[in-house]
C-alpha cells in the first residue's frame, strides 16, 4: 500500500505567516495604546467636570446664605472687577438657613493653597481656619475668578473656573473653563 506524502510548511510560508502575525501584533498594540489613552484622557476630563460642577454647586449654595462680606471682597458699583478669592460670614448648614439668627454662622473664604495650588473653601470659627476642603486638584492647575460687571444686579457674581487638562487627546482642548452666576440673598456685593 502506497502511503500519502507527508505535507509540511515550507520556510517561506513559515517566514509569511511570522510576519502577518508580527504585523498584527503590532496593529493591536498599537489600537490598544490610543484605546487606553482616550480612556485615560476622558477619565481625567470627567474628574475635571466633576469637581468644577461641585465647586460651582458649593458656591450656589453657600452664598445664597451670606449676610456679610470680608473686606476684600466687596466690589465698587462703577468699574467691572474681578478677584481671585472671595470670603463671607454665612451659614455653618447650608441646608437651614436662618438668616435672623447670626449665632450659627462661619466665615467661609475661597481661595487658593499656595503650597500645592489646590482651590480651597477655608472655614474660619472665632479668627482660625478649621477646615479646608480642596474643591479642584492643584495638578489641574485651577483658576478662579470672581467677576462683578458694572449695571448687573448688586447681589449678582458670575464666577468662572479654569482648569488644564494634562492628558487631552487629540482634538481635544487643554484649557476647560465653566461659567456661572451666583445670587446672594442677603446681602449685596456691591459697597
Amino acid at each position: 500500500m502506497l502511503m500519502p506524502p507527508k505535507k509540511a510548511f515550507t520556510l517561506i510560508e513559515l517566514l509569511v505567516v511570522m510576519m502577518l502575525v508580527g504585523v498584527l501584533c503590532v496593529i493591536i498594540f498599537s489600537l490598544g495604546n490610543l484605546f487606553f489613552r482616550y480612556i485615560n484622557a476622558d477619565a481625567e476630563r470627567y474628574n475635571i467636570y466633576s469637581q468644577m460642577d461641585y465647586t460651582l454647586e458649593d458656591m450656589r449654595l453657600r452664598c445664597a446664605s451670606a449676610v456679610r462680606l470680608d473686606n476684600v471682597s466687596a466690589f465698587s458699583p462703577s468699574i467691572e472687577q474681578t478677584k481671585s478669592e472671595f470670603g463671607f460670614f454665612g451659614e455653618s448648614d447650608i441646608y437651614n438657613v436662618t438668616a435672623d439668627d447670626l449665632d450659627d454662622n462661619v466665615w467661609y473664604k475661597y481661595t487658593t493653597d499656595p503650597l500645592n495650588r489646590d482651590f480651597i473653601l477655608e472655614t474660619i470659627v472665632n479668627g482660625s481656619v478649621v477646615a479646608n476642603e480642596v474643591l479642584i486638584e492643584g495638578r489641574y492647575q485651577p483658576n478662579v475668578e470672581f467677576t462683578y460687571i458694572p449695571m448687573d444686579e448688586p447681589n449678582f457674581l458670575s464666577v468662572t473656573v479654569n482648569a488644564v487638562s494634562e492628558k487631552a487627546a487629540a482634538g481635544l482642548p487643554k484649557n476647560i473653563s465653566k461659567t456661572e452666576n451666583i445670587s446672594f440673598w442677603f446681602v449685596d456685593i456691591v459697597q
